[in-house]
């Protein structure tokens, strides 16, 4: 059975995840868009890493070209935002993406998207279930996908130049450039790691990649950056603090100070818990005065206001990606409370954890 939910088609493959099925769905929207008369009979197909998506991308491909819809073929794995990006670039009436996305490894499904690149409305996904039903009883056809390719019913179509082009007109390279960030991405073994390379690489970004490799059980983990599956992600900008601590620490021209060197990598290896001035001198075996002095002359900021600022700085990934509350973020990084944490969220970035969250998540 096809039903349409609020993120497209979604079913467990092999049960309602079918070739028939997914066929089913093709021979509907081209039905539709010819009884539309769409202006452009085009329609451009997509596909993510998931096991089958390839495959089924072709299968609905092979019967949009024996309904008479010419096909552009996006050839490679691809984020469902260059689809989207696609279908509004050549002002299409119509675009698919087989994808699930954040569902677990065992489904897979369709996403239909409209005019200028929008997800397909409620109106339009219960017209097509109608279609669906219509034909169901109709003998399916199609014509081979190779054969399509030589009478150009389908066409290969590779927008990504496009694509990351558009991005980057969007944003300040130069910025990016100037603040010489290194990075730590981790795609989950899906399909952004192309896109945000190459996004990064331009604004010249030193790179670390983790769970790149194409994994269609993801690594046995839920697709989601959730707070379990960004832990193998903050375990690695541990490791990489220790590891270029000295590199960093050369950078601010440090590196002759035995004590700064010590206090840096105390201060990240402990972002989690709470920290004052006695207990990290303590744990040091220097005096607060002698640290304090020693860090503000070095790094012209207070080792106290520095401490705060790294734990700002994590506050602001777990917000935008993780579902965690005020107070499990304000915890989980040693503040006293909720309030505490909002006060110096809101001393640092201007305005408070909710509003940044608000304001900045997608």
């Amino acid at each position: 059975m096809i039903k349409f939910g609020t993120g497209g088609f979604r079913a467990i493959i092999g049960e309602d995840f079918t070739k028939d099925n997914v066929q089913q769905l093709a021979r509907a929207v081209a039905r539709k868009m010819k009884d539309e008369k769409v202006e452009n009979k085009t329609i451009v197909v997509g596909y993510d890493r998931r096991f089958l998506s390839k495959e089924a991308t072709m299968w609905i491909s092979e019967v949009l070209a024996y309904e008479g819809i010419k096909v552009l073929f996006i050839h490679r794995g691809v984020p469902t935002p260059l689809i989207m990006f696609e279908v509004k670039r050549l002002g299409l009436d119509y675009g698919m993406a087989i994808t699930a996305s954040h569902n677990p490894a065992l489904y897979n499904g369709v996403k239909l998207f409209t005019k200028g690149g929008k997800d397909a409305d409620e109106i339009v996904t219960n017209d097509v279930e109608n279609y669906i039903s219509k034909y169901e009883n109709e003998e399916l056809k199609s014509i081979d996908f190779e054969e399509a390719i030589e009478k150009e019913l389908i066409i290969y179509d590779n927008p990504f130049n496009e694509y990351i082009d558009c991005i980057l007109s969007q944003i300040n390279v130069e910025a990016i450039r100037n603040a010489h960030l290194r990075v730590v991405l981790d795609p989950m073994y899906g399909v952004s790691q192309t896109s945000l390379r190459t996004i990064l690489a331009t604004a010249r970004c030193e790179l670390d990649v983790i769970n790149e490799r194409h994994d269609t059980l993801f690594g046995g983990k839920l697709p989601t950056p959730n707070a379990a599956n960004l832990k193998s992600l903050q375990n690695l900008e541990i490791k990489m603090a220790e590891a270029y601590l000295e590199f960093l620490i050369s950078d601010v021209e440090v590196k002759d100070n035995f004590i700064v060197n010590k206090l840096l990598q105390h201060l990240h290896m402990n972002i989690e818990s709470f920290m004052s001035l006695d207990k990290i001198s303590e744990h040091l075996g220097i005096t607060p005065e002698y640290a304090s002095t020693c860090f503000k002359k070095h790094m012209g900021i207070s080792l106290m206001k520095y401490s705060k600022k790294i734990k700002i700085d994590r506050a602001k990934v777990l917000l935008l990606t993780t579902n965690k509350s005020m107070l499990d973020i304000a915890i989980s990084l040693g503040f006293y409370d909720q309030s505490h944490f909002s006060r110096t969220f809101k001393s640092f970035e201007g305005v408070t954890p909710s509003e940044f969250r608000n304001t900045h998540y997608i």
